[in-house]
C-alpha cells in the first residue's frame, strides 16, 4: 500500500499492512483490540488465491497464531488475512471465527460487532471477501479455497449470511437468557430495526413469514409437499429437515408411533402434526447440540416452512419451538391450544371432551409457543 488510512474504533497496532499477513482481533471489556499480528513470508510476485505460495504464507500465519496461543482454536476472534503475497496485491479476507460451544452471550457480541469491526477496517484495508467459521478447519487454507470455490454457486449473498448469523445469535440468547436483564431488550430491539414499524423482537421470535420479509427463501421438495398434502391420520406427523439448502422430507410418522425416537437429535427439524381434518400444528425443534451453522440455516428456513404451511388448504392452528424432544407437546395439548374441541353440524353441536389426565409439564425451561 502506498498510503494506509487511520483506523478508528479499534485499539492496537494495525500499521505495516504491506508486510503483515494476519491480524487477530478480539472483543475485550467492550473494546475491539488487536491482540496479534503475523508478518508475511517472502514469495513470488504472481500469487493468486489458489497459488501454493499463498497457501504456504496463509498456513504459516495460522500456525503462528496457534504457537502464540494454545487456546486459539477455542477462543472466538476476528481475523484479517492478506490473500496476496506482494505489496501490490492488497486484497484481504475478513474472518469471523466463533467456535462451536461458545456461550450464547459471546456469540451475540461477536455477531453484533462484526459489521462495526469490518467498517472500521475498510478505512484502511481493501477487504474483498468475508468468511464465517465455527471450526478451525473451516478457516484453514483448505477451508478458504473451498469457500472461494463455493462463492460462484452459493445461494446466499454476503448480506444474507450476515443477517442470518445475526438472527441466529439473537435466537440463541433469547432462548437461554432472561429478557429482563438491564438493557438487553433495548439492545436487541434497537440493533434489529430495519426501517419497518413492524420489525421487532417479537416478530423475529415468532418466525412469521409476513413479519420477516428479509428472510431467505428455501425451496420445498416435492416429496415433502406430497406428504403434507396427503390424508394423514389425526395424530400423524411429517418431519422435515434442511438438506443442500432445500427443505426435504425426513420421515412420516403414524399416530401410534413413538415420534420422539424419529426426530433428528443433532439437526433442526420441522414437525407437522395433523390435529384434525382441516388443521395442522408445526413444531420447530432445534436441539442444544446443533452446530452453529446448522442452527443458522434451520432458523433461516423456518419462515419458508411456515409460509408453505400457511399457503396450504389446511389451517395452521399452532406453532411451537422446542430444544429438547421431551418437550414435544402431546396431541391433546396441541388440539386444546389450537382451539379444537367443539364442532357444529347442522343445528347440533358435538363437544369433544377434554382428556381426564394430561402429562405434567417437565421441569426446566418451559416449552415456548409462538402463536
Amino acid at each position: 500500500m502506498a498510503h494506509q488510512a487511520a483506523v478508528t474504533g479499534i485499539e492496537g497496532d494495525l500499521s505495516g499492512a504491506a508486510t503483515t499477513r494476519l491480524y487477530r482481533i478480539q472483543l475485550q471489556d467492550e473494546k475491539i483490540v488487536v491482540v496479534q499480528s503475523i508478518p508475511t513470508l517472502a514469495s513470488s510476485s504472481s500469487a493468486t488465491p489458489n497459488d501454493s505460495s499463498l497457501g504456504t504464507c496463509y498456513s504459516a500465519a495460522l500456525a503462528a497464531v496457534e504457537a502464540a496461543d494454545a487456546d486459539a482454536q477455542r477462543v472466538p476472534c476476528y481475523l484479517l488475512i492478506r490473500t496476496g503475497t506482494t505489496p501490490d496485491d492488497d486484497a484481504w479476507l475478513f474472518v469471523t471465527y466463533v467456535p462451536d460451544g461458545t456461550h450464547p452471550q459471546i456469540k451475540m457480541r461477536y455477531a453484533f460487532s462484526q459489521n462495526t469491526v469490518k467498517k472500521n477496517l475498510l478505512a484502511a484495508f481493501r477487504i474483498t471477501d468475508s468468511l464465517f467459521a465455527s471450526t478451525w478447519n473451516e478457516l484453514t487454507y483448505k477451508g478458504y479455497t473451498e469457500h472461494v470455490a463455493l462463492q460462484s454457486v452459493s445461494a446466499l449473498s454476503a448480506d444474507e449470511k450476515e443477517r442470518a448469523l445475526l438472527e441466529t445469535a439473537v435466537h440463541d440468547v433469547t432462548a437461554s437468557i432472561p429478557m429482563g436483564l438491564p438493557g438487553m431488550a433495548a439492545a436487541i430491539n434497537g440493533s434489529l430495526r430495519t426501517g419497518s414499524p413492524h420489525s421487532s423482537q417479537s416478530s423475529l421470535n415468532r418466525g412469521s413469514p409476513s413479519a420477516s420479509s428479509s428472510s431467505l427463501a428455501f425451496p420445498i421438495d416435492d416429496k415433502l409437499r406430497a406428504a403434507v398434502a396427503d390424508d394423514l391420520e389425526i395424530g400423524g406427523s411429517v418431519i422435515a429437515v434442511v438438506a443442500n439448502e432445500t427443505i426435504v422430507l425426513h420421515s412420516t410418522v403414524a399416530a401410534n408411533a413413538d415420534l420422539a425416537t424419529v426426530i433428528p437429535a443433532d439437526v433442526p427439524s420441522y414437525i407437522v402434526t395433523r390435529l384434525d381434518e382441516s388443521t395442522d400444528a408445526m413444531t420447530f425443534c432445534c436441539p442444544d447440540t446443533t452446530r452453529v451453522k446448522d442452527r443458522m440455516i434451520g432458523s433461516s428456513a423456518r419462515s419458508s416452512v411456515l409460509g408453505f404451511l400457511d399457503s396450504g388448504a389446511r389451517r395452521l392452528g399452532k406453532r411451537y419451538e422446542i430444544s429438547e424432544v421431551e418437550d414435544l407437546a402431546p396431541l391433546a395439548e396441541m388440539r386444546t391450544d389450537a382451539g379444537i374441541g367443539a364442532s357444529t353440524g347442522g343445528d347440533a353441536t358435538t363437544i369433544v371432551a377434554a382428556p381426564a389426565f394430561q402429562r405434567p409439564k417437565p421441569p426446566g425451561r418451559p416449552r415456548k409457543t409462538v402463536q
